[in-house]
């Protein structure tokens, strides 16, 4: 800074000031007794965020998963699906899998993620997330006895000797049966075209679609937690 001879000995000390108040951050301070604490600190933060776009326009470019991320997922108030390039790869979609296994796996998802906007929740938003109710009497009433049909029939599913919860459930029963359905229609649109099958596999194009769904929704869940609190119902009865 001493030889910036361009700014003025005023300036130049100011500059210098600002030099030695700078907070070096390189690797942060992990205190590994102290998990809890650092849970509740990260959490703070989260909420901190979240209620800092209070009274704000919507940022309809922000993303909530990171692009590495396996997943996908709807936003209502911005009516918005996000898929990370996580997603679109194998084992869930290869522009080398015959098109009814990427169909029901990636095409289900895709339509798991736009059935969201008109489940319990997304129903409530219009075309720009806006909260509005836009449904008429009539169609809110079909919308209430079909759903009741799913959570009565979810209710009575066992796993692991619990019953699966129909009321918690709910919206992503919706979307998973949304997504079959939806996936399996655009397959059927292409099905003619779809000559390509597994080496050693002699399935036919619809069993491929049932079995890509599968491949992608089985998973290893933590039992307990599964019943405790997850809004997903048990992988065995989604596939």
């Amino acid at each position: 800074m001493p030889g910036v001879d361009w700014m003025d000995k005023e300036t130049r000390e100011k500059a210098q000031a600002e030099l030695k108040h700078i907070t070096p951050m390189g690797l942060m301070t992990i205190s590994k007794d102290r998990f809890f604490d650092t849970h509740l600190i990260y959490k703070k933060v989260e909420v901190d965020r979240v209620l800092r776009k209070l009274n704000t326009v919507p940022d309809r470019s922000e993303w909530d998963m990171k692009p590495y991320t396996v997943n996908a997922y709807y936003t209502p108030q911005l009516n918005k699906i996000v898929f990370p390039a996580g997603i679109l790869q194998r084992p869930f979609y290869d522009p080398d899998f015959p098109l009814s296994y990427s169909f029901g796996s990636i095409g289900a998802v895709m339509g798991h993620e736009m059935t969201h906007g008109f489940d319990d929740q997304g129903r409530h938003f219009d075309k720009y997330g806006n909260l509005e109710n836009w449904w008429t009497n009539k169609s809110s009433q079909g919308f209430i006895q079909k759903s009741q049909c799913m959570i009565d029939q979810y209710s009575q599913f066992k796993y692991q000797g619990y019953n699966i919860k129909g009321e918690t459930t709910i919206g992503e029963n919706i979307a998973d049966n949304g997504g079959v359905k939806s996936g399996y229609t655009a397959f059927s649109t292409w099905k003619p075209e779809d000559i390509k099958k597994f080496p050693g596999l002699n399935l036919t194009p619809e069993q491929l679609y049932f079995i890509g769904f599968g491949q992608d929704i089985y998973r290893r869940n933590n039992e307990f937690l599964e019943k405790l609190e997850d809004v997903h119902a048990s992988f065995v009865y989604i596939s």
